[in-house]
């Protein structure tokens, strides 16, 4: 699978029967539909439909658009709830791209003690590399 910002060869780690694909080039990362509630679920923490309601940006973003690596149509920009960020998610919903450090940033958002959980559990996927890059 071809990353969508770089153009580089993703590459996918599995785990705990969970593929992600991820980029080594940019570090983002993909996650295709119902990957995210099966990091939730190895977390041991209950999916809700907060977590995952993302929402269609009501500003223009400043990124530019990005084909969707699955199926090559441009995404759509998406907001998750209480974050700054900006994600891109397929038309058809068949996945959503992560850039760097947006993953670590979406799951702080989380309120709780479930962020913890969930950052352990991806840091078993793909080590630091969802380190925020800032820190």
């Amino acid at each position: 699978m071809e990353c969508p910002v770089c153009r580089e060869s993703m590459v996918v780690i599995e785990y705990r029967s969970i593929e992600l694909d991820y980029c080594v080039g940019c570090m983002g990362v993909w996650f295709d539909r119902g990957e995210i509630e099966l990091v939730l679920q190895a977390a041991g923490i209950p999916v809700t439909s907060d977590f995952l309601a993302f929402k269609t940006c009501d500003s223009k973003p400043r990124e530019i658009m990005r084909p969707c690596p699955l199926c090559g149509k441009t995404m759509h920009k998406m907001n998750p709830p209480g974050g700054s960020v900006v994600l891109d998610q397929c038309p058809d919903e068949e996945g959503i791209w992560f850039d760097a450090g947006e993953l670590s940033e979406t799951i702080r958002n989380i309120t709780g003690d479930d962020a913890g959980a969930v950052i352990q559990v991806l840091r078993e996927y793909l080590g630091e590399a969802l380190a925020d890059p800032k820190k």
